[in-house]
């Protein structure tokens, strides 16, 4: 019978360092995806900054050729 208990609480013990370690897996995981998205992010946000300024330089030009504006 003792055996028995001692079997179960090792197989609990197992079963836990086994959860961690596929946790922190997962986890390590997520913080590469995060950093990869954040810096994918930063390069976007930069290029919709850079595509606003054409967008308003053109949008200019087309108003000064409609003899719009200054």
């Amino acid at each position: 019978m003792q055996d028995k208990i001692l079997e179960v609480i090792n197989l609990i013990i197992v079963g836990a360092l086994l959860g961690v370690i596929v946790s922190n897996v997962k986890l390590d995981n997520l913080r590469k995806e995060n950093t990869e998205l954040r810096l994918e992010n930063t390069r976007l946000e930069n290029k919709v900054k850079e595509l606003d300024s054409k967008q308003a330089e053109l949008t200019k030009k087309i108003a000064e050729l409609n003899g719009i504006g200054g």
